[in-house]
């Protein structure tokens, strides 16, 4: 509110010992009013001040949280990285077995199909034993 363009503003008191004129009860009323609009007006700036002090308390308060939060998340994340790592580990080490195994199975699968041969060999050497000593000795 500008006070300088009311009567009775700019240096001249209100008896007038300025070499003015004195001011009337409506110009004082109206004084009196802008006065009493210019304190609403302050409370209200220092309410809304205020408010916005608290709004931005609040947002500090919610990106201090996410700052927790995504510490937090980071702890998870690295903790979960190092047990993906070891399962990772874990199934390269089976499929090593694994291959492994199944080299093992092949040789004795052999061992099995040369020893059947074997077995094959011995019994028909038996045999020709057995055919060749009735025959001969009997």
């Amino acid at each position: 509110v500008d006070f300088s363009s009311m009567p009775g503003a700019g240096g001249e008191g209100l008896d007038g010992g300025g070499g003015g004129s004195f001011m009337t009860p409506l110009e004082m009323q109206q004084l009196d009013s802008a006065s009493e609009q210019t304190q609403l007006l302050i409370p209200q700036g220092d309410s809304y001040l205020q408010t916005r002090a608290e709004a931005v308390e609040q947002i500090e308060s919610h990106i201090s949280e996410l700052g927790a939060v995504f510490q937090k998340l980071a702890g998870l994340v690295q903790h979960h990285g190092e047990l993906v790592q070891r399962v990772e580990d874990n199934v390269d080490d089976a499929h090593e077995n694994v291959e492994s195994g199944m080299g093992q199975l092949v040789k004795v699968l052999e061992g099995l199909k040369s020893g059947k041969m074997l077995g094959l060999k011995i019994t028909g050497i038996l045999v020709l034993f057995i055919i060749f000593f009735i025959t001969f000795l009997a």
